[in-house]
């Protein structure tokens, strides 16, 4: 197969376009929140913590093609924008109270 590449279409023209925090959290977990490593969990509550705060979610779509040129596959990937004012105050007052936060290792 020949990968054409992503593109980020908008997000009403995905199955994602009526998600909101929860649903994206969901995802988040269930697609992430199983992975090995402490510190690749750490990431995902680092996650849950943006989308929570209001950090956009980032979906992209993945295409190749088979030998005819034909599209034979896609996926969905997902990341996260720059994060929202409200996490970073968030993350302001958690290092007044605790340490710095770890954001993890993306898997």
């Amino acid at each position: 197969m020949k990968c054409l590449g992503e593109s980020t279409p908008p997000l009403e023209e995905t199955p994602y376009a009526a998600f909101g925090k929860e649903e994206w959290i969901m995802l988040f977990i269930e697609k992430y929140g199983n992975i090995d490593g402490a510190n690749h969990k750490q990431w995902v509550i680092d996650a849950i913590a943006k989308i929570l705060h209001g950090t956009p979610v980032i979906v992209r779509l993945a295409k190749w093609t088979d030998e005819n040129g034909v599209v034979a596959q896609t996926e969905y990937r997902f990341s996260l924008g720059e994060p929202s004012p409200a996490h970073q105050a968030w993350l302001a007052d958690w290092e007044e109270i605790d340490s710095e936060w770890d954001p993890g290792i993306p898997p």
